[in-house]
């Protein structure tokens, strides 16, 4: 480990600061993720939220999301959708999906491995949280 050395004071206060910021970070995320996992019914729900939606099924270790989004339609068009089918695993509250497609399917062979897709599941309120948003489940 190299030891950094400061111009003054101050330098050094903000460095050791932005430091003990980082740290508390990174160990509160791990702590949260241990201790608040995904109940089972969460995976036999749909979830939505505006005009995105997506499902949830568990297969071993395995999980399988296909989420749905629909396009308003453009003047005189029809209303469009995408599917898309991710397929991952199950890290604390964070379904971590490492695999997708632009078609719907369940088997990874048919997919692409690409850059982990995390979505947090919110247990007080049982909602899953994607890309910044809020999804409930369906009543």
């Amino acid at each position: 480990m190299k030891n950094l050395t400061w111009q003054n004071p101050e330098q050094l206060f903000v460095a050791q600061e932005l430091i003990n910021k980082v740290k508390s970070k990174c160990c509160g995320i791990k702590v949260y993720l241990k201790d608040n996992t995904i109940p089972e019914h969460a995976f036999s729900k749909s979830y939505a939220n505006a005009l995105t939606s997506f499902t949830l099924e568990k297969k071993g270790e395995q999980v399988f999301m296909v989420k749905t989004t629909m396009y308003p339609p453009q003047g005189e068009s029809i209303p469009m959708s995408s599917v898309e089918s991710y397929a991952g695993k199950i890290e604390g509250n964070a379904l971590v999906f490492t695999y997708f497609s632009g078609m719907p399917t369940q088997d990874i062979n048919e997919m692409s491995k690409v850059e982990p897709y995390v979505v947090y599941y919110w247990k007080e309120s049982g909602m899953f949280i994607m890309e910044g948003e809020n999804y409930a489940a369906d009543m």
